[in-house]
This record gives structure tokens, C-alpha cells and sequence, in this order.
């Protein structure tokens, strides 16, 4: 009996020293064999180049799972997407059951892991798509049944993830970096609960040109019930938080076969006024905690319908603020009276009849109150009732929000109402009453210590019909000195039909301080422009070649005037005098070089109205 025993104890060691040795050599004697064979089922398969640095298969590293893993993989992109780079990881690992292997009717995927991968998904503004890369089969004529074959998947992550979905067809742009996600579940039942976790160091997002979400920081925590053979999304535990401004949500959504239906009510669990601050662009910074808030919020809304090619779900959302105020820690001053008291509300899916109210929206910046009101009850023609005033100091503004480098002074206020339809097919916009001014103003840059100082204009602009041709623009005494020179502008604008126009220039710009205020990338401008200039007329003499309507007189003249920029020769005016009457400017003493060439011209040129307004040649 000892001597059996023995025995079985030697072959039962022997077993697990040949399988131990057969786990660490077989996958590498037939490595180059398995990685062989991957290629060329890669290569019959996808119509991109793939390429993976090195194959690597344990048994041991999770027994009794197999782990196998490729290095340094990546996807590149052939026509009409060429050297595009599709996907690409620094490992991707798969791990499988070996029994699952050796004697199971199902394969089940224990887990798979993706580090550091990037995605980069392209489609042109025809429907072409770069992540549409599978070969069709070349076997048509198979008529062999489905096996027995199901497939299951325990767990799955990404690790430090970057993400780009751009979508020229609608267009629509998402980007996501520093992405970690892991879900799991049992994709082998009919009903499963689906259980994920993803944050995200930033998101942005915009549609049709406009940005959404810029830069957020964002943590999803997601418990499903999925059902219906795979279409049907119950949520049961969920939050989202985007920087810190958490929602939850309730309800389902349903994948149909040519549409999408969903029952979704959203809520934010908190109501504090500070979660919802932490939107504001440049506002969520590290010293966000610091920032002193009070106020309460209410955040709440619903999507309910169905949403296809031709259709729209019905949608509301809520949004009040009361009574909030926010203070930076090293700022004397804070925003105070926060009120804000928005509805948008769809209730037949049709854009074109979706109310947007904002019945309230007032602060104070310090003494400087801003309040505003708007009620949109109809998208296109546009149906609007609204009006904002504001009385802003900018020395007060600037201490509140500095601006490294710039200094502000003056009082700011503006007022204006307009209730009415806007349609621009019909040339209809609402009337319009609104008037704004700007006394003692002052703007000075650290890069250039001479100020823009004496800064001074008013104006209105007022429409009583609503009819274009009726809308009257005024600008009266715009003014601004700049070391001791002076410029002042008068303009009247009417009939936006046919823009009918009476402006007055005079004094001295310095293109070289000017752009130090305001910098030009890639040009630099230097020189002085002394001009004095009157001018009136209407667009339609323009067009009509009716030079004799346009009253038009003065002069300007250019010295030292420089003008450079990188796609260009530089160009040097030493002088160049200007005399305007309605037809031609008269060109005298002008003098210069373009480039190492120098040139003198005189003469005139005609039809500079034209050229202008864009609708001719000189």
C-alpha cells in the first residue's frame, strides 16, 4: 500500500512538473507561430495597417486563466484617411478560463485591459467613416448552421485613456483625456445588471460649431438593469459629476430598430449654489475650495419620447438660484445677489416650439447691479421679450476678475429692450430700444505703458416697427487720447435694408501704441495716420455706380508707416498724402518700399467705394 501510494505521488509530481514546464515553453517554442498566425488573420480581416511590438501568453500569472497580451499595438488608418492613426495601446491584455478552453461549449472572457490606450474616431461630412475597416468574407456560398458557440465577458477596464469622436456629418466634436473606466456584468443572462465606474481628467464637447463642455473634470458611477435581448437600459444607482456639480439620474431608454425611446428624469441630489459655480469656465481652478459661496439650488428636468431622423423627444429643464453670492479669498469684493430663475420647456418635441423663459437673472458686482430678463416662445421666426440694464464700474470689475497685465477704468451702462419677431427671410427683427455709454474710460497694458485715456462715446439704437429699413444707429462722440493725440468719430447708421451712412473722423491714430494695447499675432503695424474725413451716402448709389450721391471729403495722410507680417515683404511708407472726394482719391508725395524695392507713386484711384463695400475692382 506504501509503496502505491508512493508511486502515484511520483507520477501525480511528475504531471505537474511536465505541465508546469509545458506552461513556461510552450508559449514560447510556438510564440512566432501564434503571432504568425495572428497577422495573417489580421491582414485577411481589416483594410489597415496593424502592428503589435511583441505576443505574450502565461498561464500561470492568473491560473487557472490564461492571460495573453500584445504590446505596443496599433491601427492605422488606409485611404481616404491615410497615415491616420485609428487606435493604438500599450498593452492589451485578454484573460480566459482554461476549462473554458479545453471543454466548454462557452467562452468565457474573464477580463480584458486596455493601457494607455488612444482612440481616434474620424467621419468625413459624407458618412465615411475611419473606424469602418472589416474586409468582407470572400466565402458567399457557406451554408453552414451556427454552432453551439456563446461568448461572456466577467470585467473589462481602460487605464489613462484619450478619446476623439469627430464627426463632420453633423457636425459633432467630443474629446476626453485621461479616461479610466471599468464596468462588468453577465452578458450570458436575458435580464443582467451592469455595473461601470469612469472618470475623466477633461471632456469637451460642442455641436455645430458651439462648445458645450469645455475642460471638465468628470466621475460616472452607474448601476443598469439591461433587458430585451440587450435594448432596454433601466437605471438604478447613478450619479454623474461634472467638476463639482453632481446629477442623478431616473427612468430607461430603449434602442428600437430605427429609432430610440426613453422615459429620463435628471435631478441634482445637492443645492448648493457653489456645485453649480464650478461650471463657469476658468472658475474651477485648484483654489476653487477657497472660494467663499452661499445660495441655494434647484436643478431638475425630464427627456421623454422618442428621438429618430424625423422626430424629437419632449424635454424640460429647470434651474433656480436664490439669494447666492461667491467671494475670491484674496478679493475684497463679492458677487452678491445671485438670482437666477430659468425654464426651458418642449412639450411636443417640435424645436420650433420650445419656450425658453428666463424670468429672472440679477447680480451685483460689488455696486455694479446687472439685470436681465428673456422669454423665447418660439425658435424660428424667433419670438422674442427681453431686456438687460447694467451700471459697471471697471475699476471695480478689474480688482474683482484681474486681468494679468491690463488696467481698466470708466463707467459702463448699458440698457436695452426688445420685444418682437425676428425673421430673416422676411428682413423682420423685434423692436428695438437700446442705449449704451462709456464716460472717463481708461485701458493700459503692462506691455506698453502708455494708456488709451479720455475714452468717451454714446449711443442708441432704435427700431419701432420691427421692419429693417426703419432701424436707426447712433454713435455720437466717440473720442480716446493716446500720449497727447486725439482721435473723435461720429457715425449715423439707418435703413439696414440699404445701409445709409454719415461719418466724421478726425485726429491722429499711432499704429505702433495701438497694437501694443491690442496686439495683432503675426503683425506688427508702426506709423501715424492723421486723417480728417467726412463721408455719406447709401449702399444702393454704391452698387449703382452713383458716385456723384456720395458726398464725400477730407484727408489723410500716412508717415513712417510700417506694416510687416510673415507671408508677406514688409512694407514702408516714409509718407503718402490722401485727398477724398466721391470718386477717386488723389495720391500725392507717396514714397516707400516693398520689400528691398523702393517705389514713388502719384496718380488716383477711382472707384474706391467699391472696392470697399466689395463688389467692384479698383
Amino acid at each position: 500500500m506504501k509503496k502505491s501510494l508512493k508511486w502515484i505521488a511520483i507520477i501525480f509530481g511528475g504531471l505537474l512538473v511536465i505541465l508546469f514546464a509545458a506552461g513556461i515553453i510552450l508559449p514560447v517554442v510556438f510564440k512566432d507561430d501564434i503571432k504568425a498566425a495572428i497577422e495573417k488573420e489580421i491582414a485577411s480581416s481589416v483594410n489597415a495597417d496593424v502592428v503589435f511590438e511583441d505576443l505574450n501568453v502565461s498561464l500561470f500569472s492568473n491560473f487557472p486563466n490564461i492571460t495573453a497580451g500584445l504590446t505596443d499595438l496599433g491601427v492605422m488608418n488606409r485611404a481616404p484617411f491615410e497615415g491616420d492613426l485609428l487606435f493604438a495601446t500599450q498593452q492589451f491584455e485578454v484573460e480566459v478560463n482554461l476549462k473554458d478552453i479545453l471543454f466548454g461549449e462557452e467562452l468565457r472572457v474573464k477580463g480584458i485591459s486596455l493601457i494607455k490606450p488612444i482612440v481616434n474616431i474620424q467621419v468625413l461630412a459624407d458618412g465615411r467613416a475611419n473606424y469602418d475597416i472589416a474586409l468582407a468574407s470572400a466565402d458567399t456560398t457557406s451554408s453552414e448552421e451556427p454552432g453551439e458557440f456563446s461568448f461572456s465577458i466577467d470585467h473589462w477596464e481602460l487605464v489613462d485613456a484619450d478619446v476623439t469622436y469627430n464627426d463632420e456629418s453633423l457636425p459633432y466634436l467630443l474629446r476626453i483625456n485621461g479616461l479610466n473606466h471599468s464596468g462588468s456584468g453577465d452578458f450570458t443572462q436575458d435580464v443582467f445588471d451592469l455595473r461601470t465606474k469612469t472618470t475623466a481628467d477633461s471632456v469637451s464637447t460642442s455641436f455645430d460649431g458651439v462648445e458645450y463642455l469645455t475642460d471638465k473634470k468628470v466621475e460616472i458611477d452607474a448601476l443598469l438593469s439591461i433587458s430585451e435581448e440587450y435594448s432596454k437600459y433601466t437605471f438604478k444607482e447613478n450619479s454623474v459629476k461634472v467638476n463639482d456639480f453632481v446629477m442623478s439620474f431616473d427612468g430607461w431608454f430603449k434602442m428600437n430598430e430605427n429609432d430610440y425611446a426613453m422615459d429620463l428624469a435628471f435631478k441634482s441630489p445637492e443645492n448648493s449654489f457653489k456645485s453649480l459655480l464650478s461650471l463657469v469656465p476658468g472658475v474651477y481652478t485648484k483654489d476653487f475650495e477657497d472660494i467663499k459661496t452661499s445660495g441655494d439650488l434647484a436643478f431638475n428636468g425630464f427627456v421623454k419620447g422618442t428621438y429618430s431622423e424625423k422626430q424629437m423627444p419632449a424635454f424640460n429643464l429647470n434651474l433656480v438660484v436664490n439669494d447666492a453670492t461667491f467671494q475670491y479669498p484674496d478679493l475684497p469684493t463679492a458677487i452678491s445677489n445671485i438670482n437666477v430663475d430659468l425654464l426651458v420647456d418642449n412639450k411636443d418635441g417640435v424645436i420650433e416650439n420650445t419656450l425658453v423663459d428666463l424670468k429672472k437673472l440679477s447680480l451685483d458686482f460689488g455696486s455694479n447691479p446687472v439685470a436681465a430678463r428673456a422669454r423665447i416662445t418660439r425658435m424660428y421666426p424667433t419670438e422674442v421679450d427681453a431686456n438687460i440694464s447694467a451700471k459697471l464700474n471697471l475699476g471695480e470689475l478689474t480688482s474683482m476678475f484681474p486681468m494679468e497685465g491690463m488696467e481698466m477704468k470708466g463707467s459702463y451702462a448699458l440698457n436695452l429692450n426688445a420685444k418682437g419677431v425676428y425673421y430673416s427671410l422676411k428682413k423682420i427683427i423685434p423692436a428695438i430700444d437700446a442705449s449704451m455709454s462709456l464716460s472717463n474710460g481708461f485701458i493700459k497694458s503692462a506691455e506698453f505703458p502708455i494708456p488709451m485715456d479720455d475714452m468717451h462715446f454714446s449711443s442708441t439704437i432704435k427700431n419701432t416697427s420691427g421692419r429693417m429699413a426703419e432701424t436707426v444707429i447712433h454713435v455720437n462722440d466717440l473720442s480716446m487720447l493716446m500720449d497727447g493725440e486725439k482721435m473723435t468719430a461720429d457715425l449715423r447708421l439707418e435703413n439696414l435694408d440699404d445701409y445709409t451712412w454719415d461719418l466724421k473722423v478726425n485726429g491722429v491714430i499711432d499704429l505702433e501704441k495701438m497694437t501694443k494695447v491690442f496686439p495683432l499675432e503675426g503683425t506688427s503695424l508702426a506709423g501715424k495716420i492723421m486723417a480728417d474725413i467726412q463721408t455719406r451716402g447709401k449702399f444702393s448709389d454704391v452698387e449703382a455706380e452713383r458716385y456723384d450721391r456720395l458726398p464725400t471729403s477730407g484727408t489723410a495722410s500716412f508717415s513712417n508707416f510700417k506694416y510687416e507680417t510673415t507671408d508677406l515683404p514688409p512694407v514702408n511708407l516714409s509718407s503718402a498724402n490722401l485727398v477724398f472726394d466721391p470718386r477717386k482719391i488723389n495720391l500725392q508725395d507717396v514714397n516707400g518700399t516693398v520689400g528691398k524695392s523702393d517705389f514713388r507713386v502719384s496718380g488716383a484711384l477711382t472707384n474706391y467705394f467699391g472696392f470697399v463695400m466689395g463688389n467692384d475692382i479698383i
